[in-house]
Order: structure tokens, then sequence, then C-alpha cells
């Protein structure tokens, strides 16, 4: 092997070093938040009543559910990133950066399409495409998790076991931020769904391990 081709592997590798690193610390920064807020809560419990404790920390716990759910979705969509820039996959799927009807799936373009891009190589015209595209993909459950993975390919049996978890933990976020967290009875309600400690610790716990 030549100088040449050794220092091209080591770019390479370094690269895709880099590439994980950086996922990694999209996903624990929000997911360490997350935890962060309720090891800090806790301490409250010295100086205010139990009640008033309980209220509180079930609101923390929506809070970090929603961290958690954040930490997951931001770090998808960057493995989603970083393997459309490393593989040769199918990208028709992704509309072109800049159109009006977005999200947009023609396959087809007008010069006048690509006329507002003069000046940029096709690799700015992708990148800025894909940028758009990640910007706009929200997981509302394990299917569009799975979906986005294999678009991807990357493998998801591995992962596969913690999707019932995950997929309670998306669905109670999508509750709280759009519902707030307020019981469902079928009929107008004053009560909130109430908050299980546990159970937010066995999400968290599989969120760290899917990722």
């Amino acid at each position: 092997m030549s100088v040449q081709q050794s220092d091209l592997i080591k770019a390479l590798i370094t690269e895709e070093l880099n590439d994980v690193i950086h996922i990694r610390n999209v996903f624990n920064l929000s997911f360490n938040r997350s935890l962060s807020l309720i090891h800090r809560s806790k301490r409250l419990h010295k100086i205010i009543d139990d009640s008033v404790f309980i209220e509180h920390m079930n609101d923390v716990v929506r809070a970090a559910i929603v961290f958690i759910h954040s930490a997951l979705e931001t770090s998808l969509r960057e493995i989603i990133r970083v393997s459309l820039k490393a593989k040769d996959l199918d990208i028709s799927y992704i509309p072109l950066v800049g159109l009006d009807e977005i999200p947009n799936r023609r396959e087809k373009y007008a010069l006048k399409d690509l006329a507002t891009h003069r000046g940029k190589t096709v690799e700015q015209v992708i990148n800025e495409s894909v940028d758009q595209y990640l910007r706009t993909l929200s997981f509302n459950n394990t299917t569009d998790i799975a979906t986005s993975l294999k678009k991807v390919q990357v493998p998801s049996q591995t992962v596969e076991q913690y999707y019932s978890n995950l997929n309670d933990m998306i669905q109670r976020r999508h509750q709280i931020v759009h519902e707030g967290d307020i019981k469902r009875t079928g009929e107008s309600s004053l009560e909130f769904e109430p908050v299980d400690l546990d159970k937010f610790l066995a999400w968290s716990d599989s969120a760290a391990k899917f990722f």
C-alpha cells in the first residue's frame, strides 16, 4: 500500500469516527439534560412539602420525556444525514431545496426550478435539499423510525426490542406537547394523566439502549 493510499484510508476512518462522535454528542446533549433535570429536582424534596414536591416532579418528568424524545429525534436525523453522505442511496423521495410546495414529491423539475441554484455544485444542492428535508422530518411512532432507518440501509433488527417502550414514550410526549397531558376521558377534563417515574426510567433506558 502506498503512502497516499494509507493517508486516504486514515482520512476516511477519521471522518467516520468524527461522524460517530458528533451523533453521540447530539444524543447526549438532550438525554443528559433530561436526567439532570430529574436529579436536580429531587433536591427540592428537602425544602418543600410532599404534595407540592409531587406536583412539581410530575411536571419535571413530563419535561424530561420531551427532552428524551428530542434526543432521539435529533440524533436519528443526524444518523440519516451521515448515512446519506456516506452511501450511494436512493434520494428521489427528498424534495428539491427552495421549492414553495414543500414537502414536494415531484420526480421531474423544470429548468426554472434549478435557476435559483446557479453557481452551486450538484453536491451543494443535494446537501441543502437533505438539510431542508431533515428539518421537516419527524418521528411520530416507531413505524416512522423503522421506515427512515430502512431508507438509509441502517439495520433495525437489533433495536426492535425497544420499540414498544419507545412507542409508548412518543405517544405520551405527543399528549404532553399537544394536549397538555390532560386525561383523555372523551369529554372536557380538569385532571392530568398520572406520572409514573418507574415507567419514565424504563422509557429512558430503552432510548439509551436503542441509540
